[in-house]
């Protein structure tokens, strides 16, 4: 029986992702391009159908080229020099944004988050984000949590039933996994209020700390209604997704979903929208939101004062020493500018050498005069 081509190289890419560690899930994406590639070499070892679409070429063309040959000649030079830069810092991510032709012609600006595999086959994932349709994406986003919270109903993470006296009746072996602390009083007839007063005196809700009876009554309240859906944050760190619903006799049926990795994914989204991945300082969109929150908070004697700091000479550095010496600089300012700005200050990269340093002031200019001579004596 001849072996289908197209099985043959999926086949191929399903053992060189399980053979190099990478996380499945990370292919299965709707929202993001995601492409991985030989450390070493350079040659394409996987591809997910996004990428295959926006290059219009197949897995089979794709595991047979190199990424350099998916980019313009400059974008390829870049990339390389960045992996190398990686490489070399023993870094596992770098972030950057970078703009190609699709299949269809469009120029795409994208976001890139570029992932290092170390081990016995080094690897580099990344994960490309279309920044030309970012809204779009992120009402698909919200699309698709929502349709999540949904399906929570049906899946057997942790499994509770209440009767309509609210007594356990039966849950399963996840279920008291995810709440070591208060299984021992998970017995059948055992009350729900009487489980959560368990874990309380464990101190299984990090957020009932010093507020316990505030917390059990919001909890039971939620419970008591007849469809609800609750984040919990639990002392070991984890985060779970609470759906509960009515039952036609009266009692409650609940599922519990771990939701920690999803928390982690949203900060750092958040991070990344309002942070520089490089200096850790604001970018763009953070010091316009910080100068907008700043300038509604001054009193009727303060301004804003906007101190522009542009590095001497930076691209020589990046020219003489290469980009992980330019890096290395940039973090470097950074430091010093967080260390010498006061509290009640903000500073940013505003983008390639120039940072920003937002203050208050009162009558006089001398606080903004005395923070620049210093600087610029640095």
């Amino acid at each position: 029986m001849e072996t289908d081509p197209a099985e043959a190289a999926n086949f191929r890419m399903m053992v060189d992702i399980e053979d190099r560690q990478i996380a499945l899930p990370v292919f299965q994406s709707p929202l993001l391009d995601v492409l991985a590639w030989d450390a070493k070499s350079g040659v394409i070892v996987a591809a997910n159908s996004r990428v295959q679409k926006s290059t219009g070429r197949s897995l089979r063309q794709l595991i047979k080229m190199k990424v350099y040959d998916l980019l313009p000649k400059d974008g390829a030079t870049r990339l390389y020099r960045l992996l190398v830069a990686v490489r070399r810092r023993l870094s596992r991510q770098a972030v950057f944004r970078a703009e190609y032709r699709d299949a269809a012609g469009t120029w795409r600006s994208s976001r890139i988050h570029l992932h290092y595999l170390s081990g016995t086959r080094p690897t580099f994932v990344a994960t490309i984000q279309n920044m030309s349709g970012f809204d779009a994406a992120r009402t698909a986003a919200t699309r698709a949590e929502s349709i999540l919270a949904t399906s929570l109903e049906a899946l057997p993470d942790g499994f509770v039933l209440y009767d309509d006296q609210d007594r356990l009746v039966i849950c399963n072996d996840r279920y008291r996994e995810i709440y070591p602390e208060s299984a021992p009083a998970m017995v059948k007839g055992a009350s729900f209020k009487e489980i959560l007063e368990y874990g309380l005196e464990q101190g299984q809700y990090v957020d009932a700390i010093g507020r316990e009876a505030d917390w059990l009554h919001a909890r039971l309240s939620a419970h008591r209604r007849l469809n609800s859906t609750v984040e919990q944050r639990l002392s070991s760190g984890k985060w779970l997704r609470i759906v509960e619903r009515s039952t036609r006799d009266g009692g409650r049926v609940g599922l519990r979903m771990d939701i920690t990795e999803l928390k982690r994914n949203q900060r750092m989204l958040e991070q990344a929208a309002f942070c520089d991945s490089l200096t850790g300082l604001m970018n763009r969109r953070g010091l316009m939101d910080t100068l907008d929150v700043l300038q509604a908070s001054l009193a009727p004697n303060e301004r804003i004062a906007i101190l522009h700091f542009d590095l001497d000479k930076f691209k020589s550095v990046n020219d003489a020493q290469g980009h992980a010496a330019g890096d290395f600089v940039l973090q470097h300012c950074a430091d010093i500018l967080r260390e010498h700005v006061s509290d009640d200050s903000m500073v940013a990269r505003a983008g390639g050498d120039e940072f920003i340093a937002l203050m208050t002031l009162g009558p006089t200019d001398d606080d903004a005069l005395r923070l620049a001579q210093d600087l610029v004596l640095r």
